[in-house]
């Protein structure tokens, strides 16, 4: 192997150990300071490698447990943050069925009011008493004030319309819409023709 020169100046102490290695060994002292450096780098790197090995595996194990307790806290907040995505879907659907049935309820009032004045609407008189009856009276079939059940319809006033009639209207209206739209049909139909 080749070598390289090196000069060293050793503090006397250390000159006498070294050329005292130097006579027992049998070497030159050139020798000698090689072999005891490479021994003494050796060492130093068996003991460092050594070291550093274990401060590695103290290390790895410091974080080990870090990443055990901080995957344990990720999964606890993953679970909150469902909990509260869940509560706060339920507070939306809470809100959004409030706010429906709000309107529902704001309609039937609307209704109610509706109602309340077309049945008290007087559309008939007492046979009886001569009072004057509302439709609730009539739905009542018989006077507020004296119970009897006969009436004369007020004139002008119109009864509205059984169910029955109310259908036939309906239909007829129905059919005579489809009419209007088959014809309309034809005739468009026809110009194209032409």
């Amino acid at each position: 192997m080749p070598s390289k020169p090196v000069y060293s100046r050793l503090d006397n102490e250390l000159h006498a150990k070294v050329k005292a290695h130097s006579v027992a060994t049998g070497q030159s002292l050139s020798a000698s300071i090689e072999d005891l450096v490479r021994r003494g780098l050796g060492e130093l790197s068996k003991g460092t490698l050594e070291a550093e090995a274990a401060e590695a595996r103290e290390l790895i194990q410091a974080l080990e447990a870090k990443l055990v307790a901080v995957e344990g806290e990720r999964k606890g907040l993953e679970g909150q943050v469902e909990a509260w995505r869940t509560k706060a879907s339920l507070a939306l659907a809470a809100h959004k069925h409030a706010e429906s049935l709000q309107q529902e309820s704001a309609t039937l009032a609307g209704q109610i009011d509706q109602l309340r004045v077309y049945l008290s609407t007087s559309v008939a008189v007492c046979t009886s008493c001569r009072a004057y009856l509302r439709l609730y009276d009539i739905g009542q079939r018989r006077c507020a004030n004296c119970g009897q059940r006969a009436f004369d319809w007020i004139q002008g006033y119109q009864p509205p319309p059984t169910a029955w009639e109310a259908l036939r209207e309906g239909a007829a209206v129905t059919g005579t819409a489809t009419v209007v739209a088959a014809l309309l049909n034809a005739i468009s139909g026809g110009q194209e023709d032409s």
